[in-house]
């Protein structure tokens, strides 16, 4: 059950608020001690090597901190309007989760929805495509979306995003990407589409996330503060720049004119001679960056998505986005310093 109108804007301030609070006991402790070897130095001149740690600590935060107070939402350009298409790859969603997921996006109408299933079959979910997809078009008043489930054998997500690009329309302006997790919001898809029409250099546009019951365990707390730090500080700063490093993929909206000239690179591109299947998110935003396009979120475009309950689980997604983080960040050191230094020192984030 989600809030609407201002109840919403006050209730996720507090829980943005309550999430930061609960980690703020440590962050007090850490600066006492940081004040006190401080203070130790004036007396004695012992360096203290926590001091200086710390004191870097500080200073990079200071970088995104204040570039990230500039951030402000896009509030669009009247009276323009895309034609939308969203792509849904899925593997083996839970089925009650995937027809809420269905829903909530086609009651927004975009102008089609592309489903691709790969790997096992799943006739469940098909159904499920179907049954929305009715459910959708049989209000008269209301535009119909074109609805298409695919089926691959091929497991993996860049090859379903690769099919769904095949049979997205040639009247195509948006792509949004979602992946079969993700909740949205009231005026999701409105509210994400609002950067494309106020910039043409926008090539690229995510959403803000937020952990789905964020309360159940620890790793789901855990999750939590590190969404709202990431969007409040990383996320905003670089956006400011309109070169957010990694554009999410839970939802992640492009020109579609961007991934279609993308996706022969997007298949073959390789690391060191292998090519990685992780990360397929931060690769098709270092494709937008290259072209030349601007990344930023929208703030007001607000989603939800699942993280794990267990630390095994959750420690081996961490592991697996740092991984498709580190070796993009190699890839794409040379453009960052070329570009501007702001960017390389800030977009180290995981995802």
């Amino acid at each position: 059950m989600f809030l609407t109108g201002n109840a919403r804007g006050y209730r996720k301030k507090a829980e943005s608020i309550q999430t930061l609070l609960s980690f703020s006991a440590e962050g007090h402790k850490s600066m006492y001690t940081f004040l006190l070897m401080v203070s130790d130095y004036v007396k004695t001149h012992n360096l203290h090597f926590f001091m200086l740690f710390y004191l870097f600590i500080m200073i990079r935060w200071a970088v995104i901190f204040f570039p990230a107070l500039r951030y402000r939402k896009y509030n669009g350009a009247p009276g323009v309007s895309f034609f939308t298409s969203v792509i849904i790859p899925v593997v083996d969603e839970d089925p009650e989760l995937f027809r809420d997921v269905m829903t909530r996006i086609l009651s927004q109408r975009p102008d089609e929805v592309i489903v691709v299933i790969n790997g096992p079959e799943n006739p469940a979910l098909k159904e499920i495509v179907g049954e929305t997809a009715a459910a959708c078009n049989e209000t008269p008043e209301s535009k119909s979306v074109r609805t298409e489930c695919l089926y691959t054998p091929i497991p993996g997500k860049r090859n379903a995003i690769r099919l769904g690009m095949e049979q997205v329309s040639e009247n195509s302006d948006i792509t949004i990407l979602v992946d079969s997790d993700t909740i949205w919001t009231e005026n999701t898809l409105e509210e994400l589409l609002k950067p494309f029409s106020e910039d043409e250099a926008i090539g690229g546009v995510t959403t803000r996330q937020k952990i789905l019951n964020a309360r159940r365990t620890l790793t789901t707390r855990v999750a939590a503060f590190l969404e709202e730090i990431r969007a409040e500080g990383t996320m905003k700063a670089m956006s400011v720049t309109g070169k957010v490093g990694c554009l999410p993929g839970r939802t992640i909206a492009f020109r579609t004119s961007i991934l279609k000239d993308a996706m022969e690179e997007f298949m073959t591109e390789t690391f060191m001679g292998i090519h990685k299947e992780v990360s397929d998110d931060r690769s098709l935003t270092n494709i937008t960056l290259k072209k030349g396009y601007k990344t930023v979120m929208q703030d007001s475009s607000l989603v939800y998505t699942d993280a794990p309950l267990t630390w095994k689980k959750f420690l081996r997604q961490q592991l697996r986005w740092a991984e498709g983080s580190q070796y993009n960040n190699l890839r794409m050191t040379r453009w960052m310093f070329r570009t501007r230094r702001s960017c390389a020192l800030s977009s180290g984030r995981i995802c």
